[in-house]
């Protein structure tokens, strides 16, 4: 049997992500979103996750984008000058990689993230992490105490198979970036199996992030091996507002279109795949 876990990233982060999520969903093939607990839209973005009880809800931490739950003074190794979490994982490995950054103070962060999330009466499916950090050398370990002293026992794996092209050519540095997240991750698979930890399978969706066109979408479905797979997306309404705001030459409109599109939900019927989202692990 192919069960299919439809994720979209960064709910929680703009309005206009929140809306196309639910869209995505209600409309689509999307059946699980994974939420920012310090994002702009996060507090009116609960309520729809409440009105939408199928739709399963993990916690996108971050260590990127945007201002901490935490006091300034005590995560200072996390924060630029101005008190904001740095920019993107360009500023925040090299810092990482020189022992800059402090593992107590991304504990504490990312503890508060995911109760923040509790809190407002979400019962959290699973972690998965902005940009992928949660799969760096130490700081997987941190998630995994933090996942079972949630009792979260499902976390993302963003290992997407090293020879997936999804049906065109990617740029020469997407194509890298992928094969060495693909790489890191294949480690923390080993820690994340010794906690006891369970992730989907499979997992596509790294080497088009942001730009999954429908046609890459169907690449994807009509090659999607038995057992659990995830994909991850990143539905949004107003491509240009989004860009002008976070930089990041993602097409979210391009990418929802795909999510709610008839072909693809036919498609899925055709090659008998179930959607599902991290409760069904």
């Amino acid at each position: 049997m192919k069960y299919l876990i439809v994720n979209a990233d960064d709910y929680g982060l703009d309005e206009n992500i929140n809306r196309a999520v639910i869209m995505g969903y209600s409309r689509g093939i999307v059946r699980s979103t994974t939420i920012l607990a310090n994002g702009e839209a996060f507090l009116s973005g609960i309520h729809a996750l409440k009105e939408n009880p199928g739709l399963g809800v993990g916690v996108h931490l971050t260590l990127v984008n945007g201002y901490p739950l935490s006091p300034p003074n005590e995560i200072p190794s996390l924060l630029d000058a101005n008190g904001k979490f740095f920019r993107s994982y360009q500023e925040f490995f090299p810092r990482f990689l020189a022992g800059k950054i402090k593992l107590r103070e991304i504990r504490d962060e990312w503890g508060k993230q995911i109760s923040r999330v509790e809190n407002h009466g979400i019962v959290v499916t699973h972690l998965d992490s902005h940009q992928h950090l949660h799969v760096l050398p130490g700081i997987h370990k941190i998630v995994s105490e933090l996942a079972l002293d949630f009792h979260i026992q499902k976390i993302r794996l963003p290992q997407e198979k090293m020879m997936f092209l999804g049906g065109s050519v990617p740029s020469l540095s997407r194509f890298l970036a992928r094969d060495i997240l693909s790489g890191v991750s294949a480690l923390s698979k080993f820690y994340f199996s010794k906690q006891n930890l369970k992730s989907p399978q499979q997992f596509y969706g790294m080497l088009w992030g942001g730009h999954l066109s429908e046609n890459r979408l169907i690449t994807i479905l009509q090659r999607l091996p038995v057992g659990i797979s995830e994909i991850m997306t990143h539905p949004g309404l107003s491509s240009q507002a989004l860009e002008q705001k976070f930089l990041w030459g993602y097409n979210w409109e391009e990418e929802l279109v795909a999510l709610t599109s008839l072909k693809v939900k036919t498609i899925v019927e055709q090659q008998g795949i179930q959607l599902v989202n991290y409760r069904s692990l």
